[in-house]
C-alpha cells in the first residue's frame, strides 16, 4: 500500500455517522471533554502520530463510552494497522459491475473465512490510501480483532455500483437466463468471484446484515452458494405493507418513511458516484408533529418537499392497497428450499422498525425449511445493537440494552461465526433466547411462542375496567370519544426534532389524559403475569364516519407511590389497524356509519412480565401521529385526499356480553 504519513477521516464515513446514527446522549461536561480529546487525536493522526492519537481516544472513551466517533477512529486505526484493502468492480452474470471492497488480514500465517455484507447505504471510504480504510467492519469491534476477510459491497444502483436501484427488488430472476439478475444472483455471483479470486481464504463464507442489509442477507440463502456456511440476519425487513418500515396494517408509517426516503430515496440521475447526495428536503425540522400537521394531506409532500425526486414515494402514493407491487416485496415467500447454511435471526422487542420482519422471517425459515438450523435471539436494544450500541441502560425504564447487546454481539454472534466458519469452539444455544422485560432476564425456549403458554382473554368493561370475564349487565355498553384528524394524538409526550426509538417503551400518561383516548385497567396484580407471544385484538366499534384507524396499546401500569417511576405507564406494545382493511388488504371497504362492526387484528409479539403490584392497562385511540399518517375518517383515497376530506368523527368501543371487545394473550404458567 505504501507509506501514508497523514491520517484523514473519510468524509463519507463522517456523513454516515451524522446521517445514520442516533445522537449522543453523554452528559454535557463529559461530552465537551471527550470532544476536545477527539479533536486533539485527529490533529495527531494528521501528523502521523497514531500511538499518541490512540492514547487520547482511549481517554475520550473513558469519559464517554458512547462516543461513537472515538470508537470509529480507534477502529479505523486498528484496521489500517492490521488489514490490507483492495477494491474491485465485480461483474455479475448480466454484465453489471458491483463495487466491492475487500479487507484481508496482514497476517497471512493462516487462511481466513470471508464475512460478506451487501449495503444500499454505501461501503464508504472510497478514497485512495489510508483515507479509504473504514473502521466499522463486521457486526462489531470483536470481529476485526478475531480476523476475517471482510467484504463490503454497494448493491446495484447505489454509489459506486452500476445498474438500477430498486427498493426491495422482487426476487424473481430466472437462474437459467444469464440476462436476468436479482439480489440472490448478485450474492451468488459475488461469492463465486471471491472464492476464485481472493487469496488466503479457507473456502467458507458468512453473511451478516441488519435491517435492509438483512433483507439482502436473507435472499443470499435462496439457491445459496455452496461456500456459504452461516448467515446472521439482524432485524430483517420482510413485509412493508403489513408490518415493517413503511406501513402497518395498511397505515403509512409516516415519520419514519419520510425520513428514510428523504435520506436515500432520491433518483440517481447519473452513473456510479462515491458522493452521498444531500437530503431531498434539507431544512431543519424542529418538531415532527407540527411539521407533518402543517404539511397537510399526503399529496402535499411531493409539492412541498420531495418535488417528484423520490420514485419510491410515488410508488407508495400509487399503491394504496396490498397489490402485486407490495406482495412481490414480501421476503418470506422466497425463503423456501434452503439447505446448507446455518441461520441466526436476531431482533429486539423494542425495535421500532422491523420487529414484525424479525419474527416473520424466523417463522418463514422454520416453517418452510424442515431441517434448517435456525436460531432466534430477541433482545432489548433499539433497531441495531452493532457498533453504535450504547453501553448503559436505555430509557426511563432502564432496559439493559448495552449489557444484552454486548452479550449478543461480542459473545453469541462471534461464537456463531467462529464455529461455522473457523471450526473454532461451540455454538450451543437453545432454539430461542429471549429477553423478558419486566423482570429483565433472558429466557430459554424450545420454540417461539413458547409451547406451554395458555391463551387468556382480557375484556373491556365499564368504568375503565379490564376484566377477566365478559362484562355483566348494569354497566355502560360502550365508551365514546371524538376523533379530530386536525388534532391527532401524538406518539411522543414532547416535541421531537428527529426520530426517537424509545417511544416503544415510553410513558403513556400524556395520552391517557386526552379526551380522544379511552383506557381500561385491571385490578392490581397479586402475582407476576408473563405474556409471551402475539396479542390478538378483538374490537366491536362504530363510527359516524366511513373509515377509522384503531390503535391499541398494551401498557404496564406501575404502582402509585413516591418513587421516580410511581404511576408510570410503560408502553409494552401498540399498533394500528385501518378499518378499510379489516376484511381484506387487497379489497378495502368502507364502514357503514353508525353500524357496529367487528375489527380483529394482531399486535406484534411481546415477552413481558407484569409484576405483582402492577396493573395491565389497554389504551384505544384513533390516531398516533406522526408515527402513522392521519385517517380522513372518510372512505376516500388517502394518498390523493384534500384537506376538506378530513372530518371529525365520533367513535364508540362496545363492551357487552354480546359484543365483548378485548384482547387475547398467551400467558406463561406461573413459574
Amino acid at each position: 500500500m505504501g507509506t501514508i504519513k497523514t491520517y484523514m477521516i473519510p468524509a463519507l464515513a463522517l456523513a454516515m455517522l451524522v446521517l445514520c446514527l442516533p445522537g449522543m446522549n453523554a452528559q454535557e461536561n463529559g461530552q465537551q471533554s471527550s470532544s476536545d480529546l477527539q479533536k486533539r487525536a485527529t490533529a495527531l493522526l494528521q501528523q502521523g502520530d497514531m500511538a499518541g492519537a490512540k492514547g487520547l481516544l482511549k481517554k475520550a472513551l473513558a469519559i464517554d463510552p458512547d462516543d461513537r466517533m472515538s470508537k470509529y477512529l480507534l477502529a479505523s486505526i486498528y484496521v489500517f494497522e492490521n488489514y490490507d484493502k483492495r477494491t474491485y468492480q465485480v461483474e455479475m452474470r448480466d454484465g453489471i459491475k458491483l463495487h466491492t471492497q475487500v479487507y484481508t488480514p496482514k497476517d497471512t500465517s493462516v487462511p481466513y473465512p470471508i464475512i460478506y455484507c451487501r449495503s444500499p447505504y454505501s461501503s464508504f471510504a472510497y478514497d485512495e490510501g489510508f483515507q479509504s480504510y473504514f473502521g466499522f467492519l463486521g457486526p462489531g469491534p470483536k470481529f476485526i480483532e478475531e480476523k476475517f476477510i471482510f467484504i463490503v459491497q454497494d448493491v446495484r444502483g447505489r454509489f459506486m455500483s452500476e445498474g438500477e436501484f430498486e427498493v426491495m427488488r422482487p426476487n424473481t430472476a430466472d437462474w437459467q437466463d444469464s440476462t436476468q439478475a436479482d439480489e440472490s444472483t448478485d450474492a451468488y455471483d459475488t461469492i463465486e468471484w471471491l472464492i476464485k479470486n481472493i487469496q488466503n481464504h479457507n473456502g467458507r463464507v458468512g453473511i451478516w446484515g441488519g435491517s435492509y442489509l438483512a433483507y439482502y442477507g436473507a435472499l443470499a440463502l435462496v439457491n445459496a452458494h455452496p461456500a456459504l456456511k452461516a448467515v446472521s440476519l439482524e432485524s430483517p425487513v420482510a413485509e412493508v405493507f403489513l408490518g415493517d418500515d413503511y406501513h402497518h396494517n395498511g397505515a403509512l408509517h409516516l415519520a419514519y418513511t419520510f425520513t428514510w426516503l428523504n435520506n436515500i430515496g432520491f433518483d440517481r440521475s447519473e452513473g456510479p458516484s462515491a458522493s452521498r447526495q444531500p437530503r431531498v428536503y434539507g431544512e431543519r425540522i424542529d418538531d415532527l408533529y407540527s411539521f407533518f400537521l402543517e404539511a397537510g394531506p399526503l399529496k402535499n409532500i411531493n409539492a412541498r418537499y420531495f418535488k417528484n425526486r423520490v420514485p419510491f414515494w410515488n410508488d407508495i402514493l400509487e399503491h394504496g392497497k396490498y397489490d402485486e407491487f407490495w406482495k412481490s416485496r414480501t421476503l418470506g415467500q422466497y425463503l423456501r428450499g434452503i439447505e446448507g447454511p446455518a441461520v441466526l435471526v436476531a431482533g429486539s422487542w423494542f425495535d421500532d422498525q422491523d420487529l414484525y420482519g424479525t419474527l416473520h422471517t424466523y417463522h418463514a425459515l422454520e416453517r418452510q425449511n424442515p431441517g434448517l438450523t435456525c436460531t432466534l435471539i430477541m433482545g432489548c436494544w433499539d433497531h441495531a445493537p452493532w457498533w453504535d450500541q450504547k453501553t448503559g441502560p436505555w430509557g426511563d425504564v432502564e432496559l439493559p440494552a448495552g449489557e444484552v447487546g454486548d452479550m449478543f454481539r461480542d459473545e453469541l454472534l462471534v461464537s456463531f461465526f467462529n464455529h461455522h466458519l473457523k471450526n473454532r469452539g461451540e455454538f450451543k444455544v437453545p432454539e430461542v433466547l429471549a429477553f423478558e422485560s419486566g423482570t429483565d432476564v433472558i429466557r430459554e425456549y424450545g420454540s417461539w411462542p413458547p409451547a406451554d403458554t395458555i391463551e387468556v382473554k382480557f375484556y373491556f368493561g365499564g368504568n375503565d375496567k379490564l376484566l377477566d370475564h365478559t362484562p355483566g349487565p348494569g354497566t355502560s355498553e360502550f365508551d365514546e370519544f371524538i376523533s379530530d384528524p386536525n388534532d391527532p394524538v401524538p406518539f411522543y409526550s414532547q416535541p421531537l426534532r428527529s426520530w426517537e426509538a424509545d417511544f416503544m417503551h415510553s410513558d403513556q400518561r400524556f395520552a391517557a389524559e386526552r379526551h380522544d383516548v379511552v383506557h381500561f385497567q385491571s385490578e392490581v396484580l397479586a402475582d407476576n403475569l408473563t405474556i409471551a407471544g402475539p396479542v390478538k385484538v378483538d374490537l366491536y366499534v362504530s363510527t359516524t364516519g366511513s373509515d377509522a384507524d384503531w390503535i391499541v396499546k398494551v401498557i404496564d401500569f406501575f404502582p402509585e407511590g413516591d418513587g421516580q417511576m410511581a404511576g408510570y405507564q410503560m408502553l409494552v406494545r401498540g399498533d394500528v389497524m385501518r378499518s378499510r382493511f379489516r376484511d381484506s388488504f387487497e379489497k378495502p371497504a368502507p364502514l357503514v356509519p353508525g353500524e357496529i362492526t367487528q375489527i380483529k387484528f394482531e399486535l406484534p409479539d411481546i415477552n413481558h412480565t407484569f409484576l405483582a403490584g402492577h396493573k395491565i392497562m389497554i389504551q384505544v385511540q384513533s390516531s398516533w401521529f406522526p408515527l402513522f399518517d392521519r385517517n380522513p375518517q372518510q372512505f376516500v383515497d388517502i394518498y390523493s385526499a384534500s384537506a376538506e376530506d378530513f372530518k371529525v368523527a365520533t367513535h364508540r368501543v362496545y363492551h357487552t356480553a354480546e359484543r365483548p371487545s378485548g384482547i387475547s394473550a398467551r400467558v406463561v404458567p406461573r413459574r
